[in-house]
């Protein structure tokens, strides 16, 4: 906001070494707790961090929004900026870190792809926060320094808007393969009332869907190719269907003296 370089610069390595004992940290609790994180069974906070949508953008700009105007307003508590920066960057960095020990690479990639973007819709919100509540003292700042400002200004927006456009595409898929994975369900019920979902991953593709299920019950299930083609009929796609089935069995018994 004031285009102080030397004070930009200190800031810049304050937070690469901020990063690094955060990532650092959470490989050293990966090691210990001899981490192995598989991407097919994440738990559902690491899943969620690894799979980074339009709405962590959201999230990330509007807690920069509010931690910028608890910098410039000492009533609304200074504790609110790191609440913040707690929210939304120390999760995908602790992330990187188990990720990182548990040799998970795909999965470290997302979630550094949800800390960059976390990090710049942070500082867009900040900024836009500062700059609207009256935080910029143009009687100080120079040219020179107002050319950085609007230049890094635009920076930083340039590379949220960037990156906000892959982001909506996937939260879009991701919301499709969720209403899939709704459809599916109802269509193992008209299919096979006998049996009981315990495990869904579907996807949907240009033209043809793939679908993961495993299945309990207490006799083995109806013929696959049948619910293929009830879903085929539904989505008016080619749908392909792996279905792992385990008897479920009960025993019930009753004894007198």
């Amino acid at each position: 906001m004031q285009g102080w370089g030397a004070r930009l610069a200190r800031a810049i390595v304050m937070t690469l070494v901020g990063i690094a004992l955060s990532v650092t940290s959470g490989l050293f609790v990966g090691w210990v707790v001899g981490a192995r994180l598989d991407p097919g069974e994440l738990p559902s906070q690491l899943a969620a961090i690894a799979q980074p949508g339009l709405l962590d953008l959201a999230i990330a700009l509007t807690a920069g929004i509010a931690a910028g105007y608890a910098t410039l307003r000492t009533e609304a508590g200074g504790a609110l900026s790191g609440v913040a920066i707690s929210v939304t960057i120390e999760p995908p960095l602790a992330a990187m870190g188990l990720f990182l020990a548990a040799g998970n690479q795909p999965a470290m990639r997302q979630a550094m792809l949800a800390m960059v973007t976390n990090f710049g819709a942070l500082v867009v919100g900040a900024t836009f926060a500062m700059a609207w509540w009256g935080f910029a003292d143009k009687t100080t700042r120079r040219a020179a320094g107002s050319n950085r400002v609007r230049l890094g200004v635009l920076v930083w927006i340039a590379a949220v808007v960037a990156v906000a456009v892959p982001l909506t595409v996937y939260s879009q898929r991701v919301v499709e393969d969720q209403r899939f994975e709704d459809q599916i369900s109802d269509a193992v019920g008209e299919w096979d009332p006998s049996t009981r979902i315990s495990a869904l991953d579907a996807q949907l593709h240009d033209g043809f869907a793939t679908v993961e299920l495993s299945l309990t019950g207490p006799r083995r299930p109806e013929p696959a190719w049948r619910l293929a083609e009830l879903l085929s009929e539904q989505r008016g796609v080619k749908v392909t269907i792996h279905i792992t089935f385990v008897l479920a069995t009960e025993d019930h018994a009753v004894a007198t003296p």
